[in-house]
């Protein structure tokens, strides 16, 4: 009966971290934001029932890919890329007025669910690329896994809810942001420790002052300054939490710990794409080149028999 009791309260206790990370609920007691402080965060949408809502945030990291939480794949349907859009350009949510239709999504191969959620990330590429400007621009990426971040203060955005409730009557219009901390591992661990021994490398620890981020902002960027303050990162990606309890610290995916798979899978399927339209380019004009210069060589070998010919005649005829 106790080992029972234990199990169950697990299942309970984790079904509600994870529930909690797919809801549809936003910053919490957040602060009005402009979309050009911000302007790499776009609202990730789903169409399951024949209509667009917003499911996740997203962040702009190049003209043609957005970064988001692999979760937000997590429905009774099967999303493929046609149930998915992006949406940007504006501070508020009824005004986002640029579309960008995805040509596929990438999952992280080794993301586990609903189990963990370790490896949470997963990469949009866009069929049309975005025009950037003050309201959509890209953000840098951090990429230096082993620098210590305990402590510093960084920031999170999203189309907000004023209470942390599910209720969309309490969803704003208003682009949402909260300053959080980057707190040590251990905490996360005490609250977490049903479902994490150890929080990875993978795993960022992060905690506001009556603030926090909710499952509806899941696949949203944590973005930290350097120590001089002049430079922006993509530190984490909203992943989960319990509850929208800003006294509850959350768990980020370590963006840093995953810049190989990202520029990799960019590399991959991005870029060899264009590499290969112009392969097959070079390859026509080097066909095309081959059959003028085979052509003029077989003209020049008809021509030159029958100028020999010619002259051999004329001087046979002498």
């Amino acid at each position: 009966m106790y080992r029972l009791f234990l199990f169950t309260g697990f299942v309970v206790f984790y079904m509600a971290v994870v529930s909690n990370a797919a809801t549809i609920v936003k910053i919490v007691n957040g602060n009005d934001a402009d979309i050009e402080e911000f302007p790499w965060q776009v609202s990730v949408q789903v169409n399951d029932n024949g209509y667009w809502e917003s499911h996740c945030g997203g962040v702009i990291i190049d003209k043609n890919w957005v970064l988001t939480a692999a979760h937000c794949t997590f429905s009774s349907v099967t999303r493929t890329r046609e149930r998915f859009r992006v949406l940007a350009g504006s501070s508020l949510y009824s005004q986002l007025n640029v579309t960008r239709y995805v040509k596929d999504i990438y999952v992280h191969k080794n993301f586990q669910k609903p189990e963990v959620l370790d490896n949470d990330i997963m990469l949009i590429e866009l069929k049309k690329p975005l025009i950037f400007g003050s309201t959509i621009n890209k953000i840098s990426l951090d990429g230096d896994i082993s620098k210590n971040r305990t402590g510093e203060l960084c920031k999170v955005s999203g189309w907000g809810n004023t209470n942390g409730t599910k209720d969309e009557l309490n969803k704003l219009d208003r682009l949402q942001e909260a300053s959080v901390q980057i707190i040590n591992p251990d905490s996360c661990i005490k609250v977490y420790q049903q479902v994490y021994s150890v929080l990875a490398n993978t795993k960022v620890c992060v905690q506001g002052e009556e603030k926090s981020s909710c499952g509806g902002d899941s696949g949203g960027g944590l973005i930290c300054r350097d120590v001089d303050g002049s430079t922006e990162k993509l530190v984490g990606l909203v992943s989960t939490g319990f509850g929208c309890d800003a006294k509850v610290p959350s768990i980020y995916s370590k963006v840093s710990a995953y810049l190989d798979w990202i520029t990799t899978t960019m590399d991959k399927k991005g870029k060899n794409g264009k590499n290969n339209t112009k392969d097959k380019k070079n390859n026509k004009n080097n066909r095309d080149n081959k059959n003028r210069k085979d052509n003029k060589d077989n003209k020049n070998d008809r021509d030159n028999p029958n100028r020999k010919d010619k002259k051999n005649k004329k001087n046979k005829n002498q």
